[in-house]
């Protein structure tokens, strides 16, 4: 029997976005389908290197959170995270 399950992966294991109806121990495979619209454009060598020499000019980040999510290449605020603190 074939099931479709959505789940999202909260940055160790895959959680179920709803209750799953499964004895405990069942295996499964996932798929993961890419979704292209949570990529983030890397910056340029001439931007990176502005940013570094400190010109002056505002950073592209409002917070360190941000640069880090921006840095492995994720969106900020994480859209599928739950709010923090």
């Amino acid at each position: 029997m074939l099931k479709t399950i959505e789940v999202v992966f909260d940055g160790t294991t895959f959680v179920p976005t709803e209750p799953v109806d499964l004895p405990v121990g069942t295996k499964a495979s996932v798929s993961i389908a890419e979704d292209n619209s949570t990529r983030v454009t890397p910056i340029s060598a001439e931007e990176a290197e502005r940013i570094l020499q400190g010109d002056g000019s505002p950073l592209p980040w409002a917070t360190v959170e941000e640069a880090i999510a921006y840095s492995r290449g994720r969106l900020w605020p994480e859209l599928d995270t739950e709010e923090r603190p």
